[in-house]
């Protein structure tokens, strides 16, 4: 079996994101036709904020609550990559009546991830060929050719917008926050392992 020599690394690299997710519902809890009234409202309240804004994972739910009246709720989300569509979103809708505002979330976007991917895995190539070749030297050879090399991977599945928007049948709530918002850093890591042919001097 001919001798190798083995090494591994991890590069980390923090990358400012350049997407943002915010999770909206509308939810009333009362009487019937109240309850549906009042999600209605809501539901064009957000409308006006979101007028050049395309939908995702628009979803209508209702039920009977312990009490007997109803739970009638809606839920969506909205993403993009400007940063003050968030900020006018979030500040316009946080103080109205029956809507709920979760966000943003941030990420990366496709392009920039796999950028920042290709960056991290070159960076952990080159950390474990330096310490494959400092190990070869300490015992007194060199790196031959690469034998291996196995890293990991990481996959997922963007959620397709939707074409529709919803359409405005309410007048623009007003700001009632004054966001300092500003996108947060994902950490982008890939880790390297390697096998070269180890050559004797």
């Amino acid at each position: 079996m001919e001798p190798t020599v083995k090494a591994s690394a991890r590069h980390t690299l923090h990358v400012t994101a350049d997407t943002w997710r915010i999770r909206l519902s509308a939810s009333a809890h009362s009487h019937p036709n109240d309850a549906y009234a009042r999600r209605a409202t809501a539901i064009s309240a957000i409308g006006s904020v979101l007028i050049d804004v395309p939908l995702q994972g628009e979803r209508i739910s209702e039920s009977t609550a312990y009490d007997g009246q109803i739970n009638a709720d809606w839920n969506a989300e909205v993403t993009g990559t400007d940063v003050n569509i968030a900020r006018d979103i979030i500040s316009r809708l946080a103080a109205v009546p029956d809507v709920q505002v979760d966000g943003p979330l941030w990420s990366l976007s496709d392009s920039l991830a796999a950028e920042a991917a290709v960056e991290a895995l070159q960076g952990a190539a080159d950390t474990a060929r330096n310490t494959a070749a400092a190990i070869a030297e300490s015992l007194g050879g060199q790196l031959g050719a690469l034998l291996y090399a196995t890293t990991d991977t990481h996959s997922s599945t963007p959620i397709p917008a939707r074409a529709e928007m919803m359409a405005a049948k309410a007048s623009m709530p007003p700001r009632t926050l004054d966001l300092e918002l500003a996108p947060s850093d994902i950490e982008v890591t890939k880790e390297i392992a390697v096998t070269f042919e180890f050559l004797a001097d």
